[in-house]
């Protein structure tokens, strides 16, 4: 599963003045925090870089220091197309729809390879229900259509977050903190969670991970800044292995 992306609240009291005057308090702004910068550095100590470029608040380009990038198109203010390259390749084409509400309503995921035989793709549809959950129908096939059903699933937001994703071929429970995701403030980021089948507003603690019989768990431990946003995100999975992330912001 790709990993790539409720508002916490930030009090940050300012003495405003030297005189008798009562000391007056600003919360700062926050909305415009977006991450420049992801290192993600493994338990052999390889690191993997991304750079972030923006046109406002709408992802644009994103490059990795292996050579592979991403690129962004949108149609209005809905994200339509992300075109991924490995050395100038396309790899990889994601497309979404959106519904009257302007809700994501299928995802769609190209793969390209250099064998055609296995040039698939998957496809997810989502229906918005009225107790708020999401269900969610794993298709795939070629490049045609995909109308062969690997699962059909419930995903369950909570305040922005994906707290749970149950179907009949596997599932996963998170829990999270109450400070600011790192890419919550990106136009279209909750068609991020539910393309990825995972993320929130805010950071994960903890995932579990169940498929036939089969556990698996990972824990994060968070360091933040001042505003809330982590810049250090150490996570150790059931083997012992730790994986640490690190974000720099524009």
């Amino acid at each position: 599963m790709k990993k790539i992306f409720t508002l916490a609240a930030i009090a940050l009291f300012t003495l405003a003045s030297c005189s008798d005057d009562d000391a007056t308090s600003t919360t700062p702004d926050t909305s415009n925090v977006l991450v420049k910068k992801r290192i993600d550095t493994d338990e052999d100590g390889e690191q993997f870089i991304s750079t972030y470029q923006y046109s406002g608040n709408k992802i644009a380009t994103v490059d990795h220091n292996d050579g592979s990038n991403e690129i962004y198109t949108y149609t209005g203010e809905n994200l339509t197309k992300v075109d991924w390259y490995e050395d100038g390749v396309l790899v990889q084409k994601d497309v979404f729809t959106y519904n009257s509400d302007n809700k994501v309503a299928t995802f769609i995921s190209y793969n390209y390879n250099e064998d055609p035989q296995y040039n698939g793709a998957d496809k997810y549809t989502y229906t918005y229900n009225a107790n708020g959950t999401v269900t969610v129908v794993e298709a795939y096939g070629d490049h045609t259509e995909q109308n062969s059903i690997y699962q059909t699933a419930t995903a369950t937001l909570v305040n922005g977050n994906l707290v749970s994703y149950t179907g009949s071929q596997y599932s996963a429970v998170y829990t999270f903190d109450d400070k600011n995701a790192p890419f919550k403030n990106v136009q279209n980021y909750q068609n991020y969670v539910l393309s990825d089948l995972e993320g929130g507003l805010n950071n994960e603690l903890s995932y579990t991970y169940t498929s036939n019989g089969y556990d698996e768990n990972s824990q994060y431990v968070y360091e933040y800044n001042e505003a809330g946003f982590p810049v250090k995100v150490t996570e150790t999975d059931d083997f012992g292995d730790v994986y640490v992330t690190q974000y720099i912001y524009e």
